[in-house]
C-alpha cells in the first residue's frame, strides 16, 4: 500500500511539472517604434512615425526597438530619462543609410546601430554625479566622438573622422571614464593646417579601464594616442590595445609626426600591448607598472621600464631576451601604402608571437594557430 502510495504521487509531480511545462507563457513580442525625418507622431506608429530620435525615446519602454527611417536628420539627442535595462535600441531601417547632424546620447541601457553623424557623436549625461551606463554603439560614423563620465561604454564596428585641427575622439578625465571598449573602429584623417595646432586621433585623460582592438589609426596628426591626465583627473590604468594598426602619424606637410603613441609624465598602471603593428615609435614620458608588451610588430624607440617584453619582433632593438630584431620588418606585409598590413609570404613575424599569451582572433576574426604570428593580422597564405 505505501508502495503504490508512493507511485501515485511520483506519477502525480511528473504529470504536473508536464502539464506546466507545457503551458509555458510565450516570450514578450518586442514592441517597435518608428522614427523618419519629417514625422508628427506621438505614439511613433508606423503609419505616424515621430520626427525626432528623442521623441522616439520618450515613447518608448525598456526593451522597446525604434526603426529610423532613412534620410538626413538636424542634431538629435538621446536624454537622460532613467530608464532601467532591458535596453532600448535605434537601428537604422534595413537596407537605408541614417544620417544625423550630430547626435548626442545622455542615456543609461542603450544600443545604436548604423547610425552615421555628419558631425559629433557624443556621450555625456551632462550632470556631474549621473553616469551614462551600458551604451553600445554598433557600426557607427562621426567626424567628432566625446566621451564623459561612461560606464561600460563600447563601440563596435564604424569610423571616427575626418577633422581639421581638431582632435578626432577625446575620453575626458573627470568626470571619469570606467571600461570603455572599442572594437574594430577606424580613426582616420585626423590633420592640421600649421605647426601650432596641437592635434591627435584619439586623446585619453584618466581613463579606468580601456580596451582598444581590431583597430587602425591612418592619417593622424601629430600622435595617433596621447594618454595623459589633466589636474585632478586620475591616473590612467588598465589599458589594453590589441590585434590594432597604428600607421605613422603626419605632420604638416605629409611627412611622418611623432609616435605612434606618447604618454604624459603621470604614471600608468597597467598597459598591455599585444599583437600590434605600429610604424612609429613609442614614447613613454612616465613609469608604468603591470606593462606587458608582447608579439607585436614596429620600432620601439626605446625600452620603457617596468614593462615585460615577449617575442615582439622591432625594427631597431631588442627590449626582452625573447624579442627579434628585424630592421627590414615593414617591408614584409603585403600593401601598407594602401593599408593591407597583412603578413606577406616569408615574412620574419610568422610563428614569431607568443604561443601563451596572444589574443585567440586576429584583426580580421581569423583563428590564430599554435604558432601564432605577430602583429595583427595572421598570414593565412
Amino acid at each position: 500500500m505505501k508502495q503504490t502510495a508512493r507511485t501515485a504521487i511520483l506519477l502525480a509531480t511528473v504529470l504536473l511539472a508536464s502539464a506546466c511545462a507545457g503551458t509555458a507563457a510565450p516570450a514578450a513580442k518586442v514592441r517597435t517604434l518608428y522614427v523618419a525625418a519629417g514625422g508628427g507622431g506621438v505614439k511613433c506608429e508606423r503609419a505616424d512615425p515621430c520626427g525626432s530620435f528623442e521623441a522616439g525615446y520618450r515613447a518608448a519602454r525598456p526593451g522597446n526597438r525604434i526603426v529610423v527611417a532613412g534620410g538626413a536628420y538636424g542634431p538629435q539627442v538621446i536624454p537622460t530619462l532613467g530608464r532601467a535595462r532591458p535596453r532600448i535600441e535605434f537601428t537604422a531601417a534595413r537596407g537605408e543609410r541614417v544620417t544625423v547632424a550630430g547626435l548626442d546620447i545622455r542615456a543609461d541601457h542603450l544600443v545604436v546601430r548604423r547610425i552615421k553623424s555628419s558631425a559629433h557623436l557624443n556621450v555625456d549625461s551632462q550632470v556631474p554625479d549621473d553616469f551614462v551606463d551600458d551604451v553600445t554603439l554598433v557600426d557607427a560614423a562621426a567626424t567628432t566622438h566625446v566621451l564623459v563620465g561612461t560606464r561600460d561604454f563600447v563601440w563596435r564596428g564604424g569610423s571616427i573622422g575626418p577633422k581639421v585641427d581638431e582632435k578626432l575622439a577625446f575620453i575626458a578625465g573627470r568626470p571619469t571614464n570606467y571600461r570603455v571598449t572599442y572594437d574594430r573602429v577606424t580613426w582616420h584623417d585626423a590633420t592640421r593646417t600649421n605647426a601650432d595646432v596641437h592635434t591627435e586621433c584619439l586623446m585619453v585623460l584618466g581613463v579606468q579601464g580601456l580596451t582598444i582592438k581590431n583597430s587602425r589609426f591612418t592619417n593622424c596628426a601629430v600622435f595617433d594616442i596621447l594618454i595623459s591626465r589633466l589636474g585632478g583627473d586620475p591616473l590612467s590604468r588598465d589599458i589594453v590595445i590589441e590585434n590594432t594598426v597604428l600607421e605613422a602619424s603626419k605632420d604638416v606637410d605629409g611627412s611622418d609626426g611623432y609616435q605612434s603613441l606618447l604618454t604624459g609624465t603621470d604614471p600608468i598602471d597597467g598597459l598591455t600591448l599585444r599583437n600590434n603593428t605600429w610604424d612609429l615609435g613609442m614614447a613613454f614620458q612616465g613609469p608604468i607598472t603591470r606593462g606587458h608588451f608582447v608579439g607585436n610588430i614596429g620600432r620601439v624607440a626605446s625600452c620603457a621600464d617596468g614593462v615585460n617584453y615577449s617575442r615582439n619582433v622591432f625594427t631597431d632593438r631588442r627590449c626582452g631576451a625573447t624579442d627579434r630584431l628585424v630592421r627590414g620588418a615593414f617591408s614584409q606585409f603585403v600593401n601598407p601604402q594602401k593599408g593591407d598590413w597583412r603578413l606577406a609570404r616569408g615574412a620574419a613575424a610568422i610563428g614569431a608571437a607568443d604561443a601563451r599569451n596572444h589574443p585567440k582572433r586576429d584583426a580580421r576574426g581569423a583563428r590564430r594557430d599554435g604558432r601564432p604570428d605577430a602583429g595583427a593580422y595572421e598570414y593565412k597564405g
